[in-house]
């Protein structure tokens, strides 16, 4: 539940308390409150649902109302007194009945409200060809939220308005983006005086809104309403790359606009799900923009409570919708949902929530223990979704979500990298908690995991994993189940498969961030940002290229009746990408919190500036870098009073790399990672600045 403070709505003499109540995801329309009066002389006066003063009104403005199909409003219907001071007539009203309390606990409402954010005026109306004399209003951004008109016309006009991502060629909106969703508001004018409205009980994915009236108005404005979860914007980055700044702004709208209580999918179609398996990707980068840690909380309790009492399998969303469970998110999710560990993992990484962790860590032993029973001699054979939605020509053509399962990389290989994670994780969850013993025995399971996944899928057809695609590569070498004489020629390998297709991706939401990631660790940064920054198909450029101002669904550029969102935030791991290995903040396991901070920044070649923020619990972590005259790199980092931090600079000379100026005291220690060789000093908090000579070098390859 929610609480409300309404004391700035009372006036002097009688006051009536009204409610509108729609249907709403799960059930019929109902209402449960009570309204708490304090008087001076301390005594407390309680009204409740059950009073017998209530009334219910089978007569109502709101015609129709759905979180999918949007609302009808009928502003000729007045119920007179019914929402303020003055005569309340009960004629025509009835007694409401008392209906069946939901099943659970009542207990407050512990994450962020849903609010509007901002407004957005449209950079341009359109009239489209037809008889109706419809105009299109483009806002220019891609959002979720709603439109609010304001109108004057004669009483009994109809006024209609369609929402879509897209524009049909005849510039109409493309409807078909919605799928099964109507996406239709409409509003009947009194007439008379101007009217201003926006829908209560829905809100819509759109950039575009195409208005019809049904007799011709005396005025229209129409502005664009910004809605969700009100968690506090966290993170930044900018650089010298206008095409990748302007990728990361996309991905901060879509995950913003992916946010509605859970983190959602997608918000214009009928789905508008928690989907665990994009999560599993989207998680951590989400969090280099949102303070995510009540949000996070909340959703990983709607998995728990999806969580089969006897088998411990989870379901693919949550919350879970038995109804909809028909055709999506059903029991048991896909093992690649390591979101139930990760988004508990990542709240006590980020923000030291101990207990979230202590609260959840049977459910997530349960899952783990679920797979573990599916698999056979550790290797998981079951998988619905794996790398899914690469580019349709690696895709199986037909197959489920408009061609969406990968034909190059196994599901099995997938599915047995993510048990292996997910030892992993818990081994860490555990050793927060505590419990060493549980955490060696987490680690000794995912060494058998390991083994078997070597001999299952290494060497097949030559010195690489599977068949060879690049998901096959990366998500092993990110999870680290590759033995050391194995990541030599897995990262040659992948890196030649990335050349041989014109340094294009062929994976899906789950690897295409790990290939950045395996890339930027293994010494081909340059390679890295290549990917991130391609602006022909299939690429996140591409995208740009093509108008997005919010991350597509699928690589392709598609407008029909299928899987085509254009507001989809599982390929908007890019963002945490260029936070965490372009600017290169990231928390350390050891002191959580950002008590002590990993700042790793990446100068990749073609870059000449980068700057990131994030605004941690203990104050907000700068890092910035820019080349400078004469080839010298300068670094300044900002690390919170409370908060310490290793700070490790690539060398961009080489050997040859001097410190011509350095603000922090003693000197640097070098040493040579996969990723290339680095300066590391340790630091307390302050801010710090460096200059490296060197700087007409990429960090790549030293």
């Amino acid at each position: 539940y929610v609480v409300r403070d309404v004391t700035h709505l009372l006036v002097p003499g009688e006051n009536i308390v009204a409610v509108m109540v729609a249907t709403g995801r799960y059930r019929e329309p109902h209402l449960s409150m009570e309204l708490r009066v304090g008087f001076e002389d301390g005594s407390e006066q309680v009204i409740t649902t059950s009073h017998d003063q209530w009334w219910w009104s089978p007569v109502t403005p709101v015609l129709k109302a759905n979180l999918y199909d949007g609302e009808t409003y009928e502003a000729r219907i007045v119920i007179p007194g019914w929402n303020g001071p003055g005569p309340f007539l009960t004629a025509g009203l009835l007694r409401p009945l008392t209906a069946e309390p939901p099943g659970g606990g009542l207990r407050v409402q512990d994450l962020e409200p849903i609010r509007v954010i901002s407004e957005i005026p449209p950079v341009s109306s359109t009239p489209v060809d037809g008889p109706d004399g419809a105009v299109v209003y483009d806002l220019g951004q891609n959002i979720a939220g709603w439109a609010h008109i304001r109108v004057r016309g004669k009483s009994g006009t109809r006024v209609t308005l369609r929402f879509s991502e897209a524009l049909r060629d005849d510039g109409q909106v493309e409807m078909r983006m919605n799928r099964g969703a109507a996406a239709t508001d409409i509003y009947v004018l009194a007439g008379g005086e101007r009217e201003e409205w926006e829908p209560a009980f829905t809100y819509l994915g759109f950039r575009y809104v195409q208005i019809h009236a049904s007799e011709p108005l005396e005025s229209l404005e129409v502005i664009g309403k910004v809605v969700r979860s009100a968690v506090e914007k966290v993170g930044e980055f900018t650089c010298g790359n206008e095409m990748a700044t302007r990728l990361r702004t996309a991905c901060e709208w879509t995950e913003g606009d992916n946010l509605h209580g859970v983190p959602t999918d997608c918000p214009q179609r009928e789905e508008r799900f928690g989907w665990l398996n994009d999560m599993s990707v989207r998680a951590e980068s989400a969090m280099y923009t949102f303070r995510l840690g009540l949000l996070y909380a909340k959703w990983a309790e709607d998995i728990a409570n999806a969580q089969g009492p006897v088998t411990g399998a989870i379901t693919d969303v949550a919350p879970y919708d038995p109804y909809h469970a028909r055709h999506f998110g059903n029991r048991p999710a896909d093992p690649v949902s390591a979101s139930y560990l990760l988004v508990c993992w990542l709240g006590y990484l980020h923000y030291t929530d101990l207990r979230l962790l202590e609260r959840r860590y049977n459910g997530l032993v349960r899952w783990f223990r679920y797979l573990q029973s599916q698999a056979e001699r550790h290797i998981l054979r079951y998988s619905y979704w794996g790398d899914w939605a690469s580019a349709r020509e690696y895709a199986v053509k037909g197959s489920v979500g408009s061609g969406a399962v990968s034909a190059i990389t196994p599901g099995d290989l997938v599915s047995t990298a993510f048990l292996y994670y997910d030892a992993t994780i818990l081994a860490g969850i555990a050793r927060a908690l505590g419990k060493p013993d549980d955490a060696t025995g987490f680690l000794d399971e995912a060494t058998d995991i390991k083994d078997a996944f070597d001999r299952e899928f290494f060497g097949r057809k030559g010195d690489y994993y599977a068949e060879g695609s690049q998901a096959s590569q990366a998500i092993p070498l990110a999870f680290g189940l590759a033995p050391p004489n194995r990541v030599g020629p897995s990262v040659a390998h992948l890196v030649a498969d990335i050349h041989t297709k014109d340094d294009h991706l062929s994976t899906g939401n789950l690897a295409s961030r790990y290939v950045l990631e395996v890339l930027s660790d293994h010494g081909h940064i340059d390679l890295a940002w290549a990917l991130a920054t391609q602006t022909t198909y299939p690429s996140w450029g591409y995208m740009m290229e093509h108008g997005a101002t919010t991350i597509w669904e699928r690589w392709e550029h598609l407008r029909d009746s299928g899987m085509n969102s254009h507001n989809h935030p599982m390929y908007a791991t890019v963002s945490g990408w260029f936070s965490k290995y372009i600017a290169g903040i990231r928390p350390s396991e050891e002191a959580a919190g950002f008590e002590r901070i990993l700042l790793r920044p990446g100068v990749p070649r073609g870059l000449d500036w980068a700057r990131g923020s994030l605004k941690t619990l203990r104050g907000t972590v700068v890092s910035e870098w820019k080349r400078t005259a004469g080839g010298t790199v300068e670094f300044t980092v900002t690390v919170p009073p409370s908060s310490s931090a290793s700070i490790g600079l690539p060398a961009v000379g080489g050997d040859s790399t001097e410190v011509l100026e350095c603000s922090i005291p003693g000197k640097a220690t070098r040493e040579f990672g996969p990723d290339g060789s680095r300066l590391f000093w340790d630091t307390p908090g302050g801010t710090y600045r460096i200059v490296l000579a060197g700087g007409t070098h990429s960090q790549q390859g030293h």
